[in-house]
């Protein structure tokens, strides 16, 4: 069970107590407790609010009191300057950026642009999803703005489903790309024999758990920053290059 506590700081503390910081020992127990599992603590840093710390947890971010009696999981937003800005987010979305800047690109099925690439969007993709194969009709429209296409298997129905099976097949074909367009039309791939890709579709589900992602299609832009559901293309190419377009 997650718990959630959207909230809102506006307040300034006058603390001027100086506050030792926790141990991973001292937090390991009580964060475990609100998720109802065993967790690894990858960080504990200190947050702008005197004697609340900033966990990381994967890439989940929680605020606690140094003893862990308190444990709040929400937004600390920042209401100082003329567009109030939301510090969890930033946060993530740098933990997010490190966490794709580690996936081997080899695991992937990518399409490149013919000419110069303007940006990258990684998206998490199911073979057996209504948008996801909506979206990937507009690939050339991507491309051919200049937007680099990474894909990453995410079949929702899991380990050994009909969607796993056409993962896999897809991923071990000879030619990937074309595979995953045939796939994404409603063509039946062939299972390769012998092939032992089932370890990167097996792997790709470990990282959807990692980053939270919970359905298809979900992007992410270089930044970090998740691009939810399906866009439009014209809408998507904005996104996704910005001002760079």
């Amino acid at each position: 069970m997650r718990i959630i506590l959207s909230f809102l700081l506006t307040i300034t503390f006058g603390i001027t107590t100086a506050f030792a910081e926790p141990t991973v020992e001292q937090l390991q127990k009580p964060l475990s407790k609100v998720l109802q599992k065993q967790v690894t603590i990858d960080s504990i840093n200190p947050s702008p609010i005197p004697g609340l710390y900033q966990v990381v947890v994967g890439s989940d971010i929680f605020y606690a009191t140094e003893n862990g009696k308190y444990v709040i999981y929400g937004h600390l937003i920042d209401t100082s300057s003329a567009q109030p800005v939301s510090l969890t987010e930033q946060s993530a979305q740098g933990l997010r950026k490190n966490i794709l800047s580690n996936v081997d690109e080899n695991t992937m099925i990518i399409f490149e642009p013919a000419g110069k690439t303007k940006a990258t969007l990684t998206t998490f993709t199911d073979i057996d999803c209504g948008y996801c194969r909506k979206m990937h009709k507009n690939i050339k429209e991507l491309t051919d703005a200049g937007i680099r296409v990474r894909y990453i298997a995410f079949p929702r129905t899991g380990i050994n489903s009909e969607s796993y099976v056409k993962a896999v097949n897809v991923w071990c074909a000879k030619n990937p790309q074309q595979a995953f367009t045939d796939a994404m039309n409603g063509k039946v791939i062939a299972a390769t024999p012998g092939c032992k890709k089932s370890k990167i579709i097996d792997e790709d589900l470990q990282l959807v758990a990692k980053l939270n992602v919970d359905g298809t299609p979900i992007s992410f832009l270089e930044d970090g920053e998740i691009v939810s559901g399906y866009y439009p293309p014209t809408a998507l190419i904005q996104t996704v290059l910005g001002e760079k377009k």
